[in-house]
């Protein structure tokens, strides 16, 4: 899967490629047939230890899954057929989602369009506006998880709160590309970012070209639900926000990991895409258990090249975004990009500082709680698309917290 950034809205069909000789064979979920048991039943095809390359397990056996390499497609047509086995999809690969005691706290000066819009409510405000958000909900105690191109770090407007957590892409712990840099910038940036108190870890799923494979990006669900499930037994009050700027076509086993995740104690964001067509049709947006985000403009319309539809939760902020960048000379650098996947970290922000201060709630109620009070019928009807949602993401200073509900 590619990245959610894009200069052009493309195809669906284009941003998809099949990796040949792989598959992603789903089990039944809680597995009780010994796995060992079922392996041998690969040797019945042809099939040998080395054909798995990878064995998933989330959130204790809810998502079993094996990444199958070098296998036809008549083996894989059987497997389909083995007692245990839930279905088969071919390996993709996607791309990310870029279109090219007063405890209220005001930024000093105005930054950027997006997290301003995100901190005031009502219709159309002055491009000036400044950022306001409470110091006892901004993301404290929450880890932001990015399954992305990778973090650099050192930039300073982490201040030290950014670290790695894995690299499944297979390239090491750099951000070759920036977009995943950009994206823990508008998630969580001390200048540029919505939770200012929240950690940002790396999860690297994608490439320096902006490619990601669905086995990396399983890889990944899987690390930040461990996350999850590790801070509920060490009772250490964490809480856990994933946020993928990725763009897929539909693919169930993204679906079905998310709500494993989901499940485990952990709430995905995802971008609606950048196909301009109904979310409905594209993964990881179009997850039931996912809260997808599509963008708007700054004069509150949907950007043209923007998902859609009922599969679409909230909008947020996705044109022409300012934020970190990486570089190999430079730990200030910026850039201006846009797409879904710009908006999907204002309300992983929004979601960690809300999350931060209403600690009871389990992961969809985040969600579904901070729509019950978003920006309702501010965005220009006209632009939405049938079946969307009239909603704009939104947090002040005075968001309810479960103390004041």
């Amino acid at each position: 899967m590619t990245l959610l950034a894009c200069v052009n809205a493309r195809s669906m069909e284009a941003t998809v490629q099949l990796v040949q000789g792989e598959y992603i064979v789903v089990l039944q979920k809680h597995q009780k047939t010994d796995l060992s048991a079922l392996r041998r039943k690969f040797v019945q095809h042809n099939l040998t230890e080395s054909n798995v390359k990878y064995t998933y397990n989330i959130n204790e056996g809810e998502f079993q899954a094996y990444h199958m390499q070098s296998i036809t497609d008549e083996q894989a047509a059987k497997l389909k057929s083995l007692d245990g086995v839930r279905y088969v999809e071919p390996h993709a690969i996607g791309q990310i989602a870029e279109q090219a005691k007063d405890n209220c706290h005001t930024d000093s000066k105005f930054i950027t369009w997006g997290i301003s819009r995100s901190s005031h409510e009502g219709g159309h405000m002055p491009a000036d506006k400044p950022y306001q958000y409470n110091k006892e909900a901004c993301g404290q105690g929450v880890g932001v998880y990015i399954l992305d191109t990778g973090i650099q770090e050192t930039h300073t407007d982490f201040a030290g709160r950014a670290s790695w957590g894995a690299d499944y892409s297979g390239e090491g712990e750099t951000d070759f590309h920036g977009h995943g840099t950009h994206v823990a910038s508008t998630a969580g940036g001390e200048v540029y970012g919505v939770s200012r108190c929240s950690d940002l870890v790396s999860v690297k799923v994608c490439t320096r070209n902006g490619m990601c494979a669905v086995s990396a990006v399983l890889r990944g669900i899987e690390h930040v639900a461990n996350a999850a499930q590790e801070a509920a037994r060490s009772k250490s009050g964490k809480k856990v926000v994933g946020n993928m700027s990725l763009q897929f076509g539909r693919n169930q086993a993204m679906h079905d990991a998310i709500e494993a995740l989901t499940n485990a104690g952990a709430l995905m964001v995802t971008a609606a895409g950048n196909f301009n067509s109904d979310g409905c049709r594209t993964s990881p947006g179009a997850a039931p258990h996912s809260w997808s985000v599509g963008a708007t403009t700054d004069n509150d319309a949907r950007s043209g090249f923007s998902n859609w539809g009922t599969c679409t939760n909230i909008f947020a902020p996705g044109s022409n975004i300012e934020a970190a960048w990486r570089s190999d000379s430079s730990d200030d650098l910026t850039r201006s990009v846009s797409g879904t996947s710009m908006a999907a970290p204002h309300a992983a922000g929004l979601a960690a500082n809300h999350w931060s201060n209403n600690r009871d709630m389990q992961p969809l109620q985040v969600a579904r709680s901070l729509e019950s009070f978003g920006n309702k019928d501010v965005l220009d009807q006209s632009s939405l698309g049938r079946g969307s949602p009239n909603l704009l993401a939104f947090m002040d200073c005075e968001t309810p917290t479960s103390s004041q509900s």
